[in-house]
């Protein structure tokens, strides 16, 4: 049997990993001085270790007072990686001196702020979801039936729907994905139907009016509020193990769909945010116009995940049914309308759109989120 040879990033986390669960705060000092790639500063133990030692030394400084015993400041550990990126291409780009600017007035000072903490916000809430990725897998889900609940009254294709319970498949199921067990018979039908007008829209089997069928799913959804998580349940479901890329991203058209339509359950929530933070843009600059747009073109599964991320920062209240042109403008032509934007675009567009880029030479964009 051929053995896994462990790279030394690897085994770089692994050591530090160590140090976390023995509370040993040299070896965090001594291993932290080598976490200086950015696949290492994406690492939740490099995280994790960073932040221990920052809470110790603030610790430290409160016992000792202003004495004289207090210790001196050592070198600061970056537990932000939008500061490690930005000292990384400043260190790149050459040094930047910088130009002296007029003091501000009171009004644009408190607006600097507010800017400045709704940018924290959001950064540290991109880095909460990265750090959770694939933590609620669509497995452990509470919601869907057991393997003997779902295999019930099954007399054909009965392997196939045993194996296919939890992955992806190209036939109709038996039954609902979720326990439906104070629902009416009427709704159990509609879960199943609305999978078979999945498979048509993902383009699993064929049909003359695939969109139309997408939009009826939808419809299904906010008119019943005990189809919402049957319905997230079976495209997480598609996407697990999937067989074909364009199923794959019409698949998370439709999440993105639906997530903008109505709100899932808290379980349903965390497990698709979890999914979605797997693929998701660690390059994300909203006040560059080129940024916003590269999102807004749905042709890869990178941007729609980042987008639904972003839609789970700030949301409306209530349901709001896509109509069937914006349905179409996401499905065939891969362009997000602008009435089914995230509020965080509309926000930025607010403040400016023709936010330009850093000039050559020039020193690092002011914000840029960095999960």
């Amino acid at each position: 049997m051929a053995r896994y040879l462990m790279t030394k990033q690897e085994l770089l986390i692994l050591k530090l990993r160590k140090a976390l669960r023995s509370y040993n705060m040299q070896k965090m000092k001594f291993l932290l001085q080598f976490a200086n790639t950015p696949w290492l500063r994406l690492q939740p133990e490099v995280l994790q270790a960073e932040s221990y030692l920052m809470a110790h030394m603030a610790d430290e400084r409160t016992r000792c007072g202003g004495s004289e015993d207090a210790p001196e400041d050592p070198p600061p550990l970056v537990s932000d990686l939008m500061s490690v990126m930005s000292e990384m291409d400043a260190q790149s780009s050459g040094a930047h001196t910088p130009r002296m600017q007029p003091p501000l007035s009171p009004n644009q000072q408190g607006a600097t702020t507010r800017e400045n903490t709704f940018h924290q916000k959001l950064t540290n809430f991109l880095r909460q979801l990265y750090k959770e990725r694939g933590l609620y897998p669509y497995a452990s889900l509470s919601c869907l039936r057991t393997k003997a609940q779902y295999l019930k009254k099954i007399f054909f294709f009965k392997s196939y729907h045993k194996h296919h319970r939890l992955i992806h498949q190209s036939k109709p199921i038996p039954h609902s994905v979720t326990r439906l067990a104070d629902s009416s018979h009427d709704v159990k039908q509609r879960a199943k139907l609305m999978f078979r007008n999945v498979l048509f829209f993902c383009g699993e089997q064929y049909h003359p009016y695939p969109l139309t069928l997408g939009h009826e799913v939808l419809n299904e959804a906010v008119q019943e509020p005990q189809l919402r998580p049957e319905i997230i349940c079976q495209l997480l479901k598609q996407l697990n193990k999937p067989k074909k890329s364009e199923s794959v991203l019409r698949c998370w058209k439709l999440i993105y769909m639906c997530f903008y339509a109505f709100e899932p359950p808290t379980e349903v929530k965390k497990c698709l945010l979890s999914t979605a933070a797997l693929h998701v843009d660690h390059k994300i600059d909203l006040t560059d116009i080129k940024c916003r747009n590269r999102l807004g073109t749905m042709s890869t599964v990178q941007s729609i995940a980042t987008l639904i991320l972003l839609l789970e920062f700030r949301r409306a209240g209530g349901t709001h049914m896509p109509t069937m042109n914006e349905v179409e403008a996401i499905s065939d032509a891969d362009i997000l309308p602008e009435s089914m934007e995230p509020i965080v675009f509309q926000m930025f567009k607010k403040k400016g759109s023709d936010a330009r880029p850093p000039q050559p030479g020039g020193p690092p964009p002011k914000y840029g989120y960095q999960i």
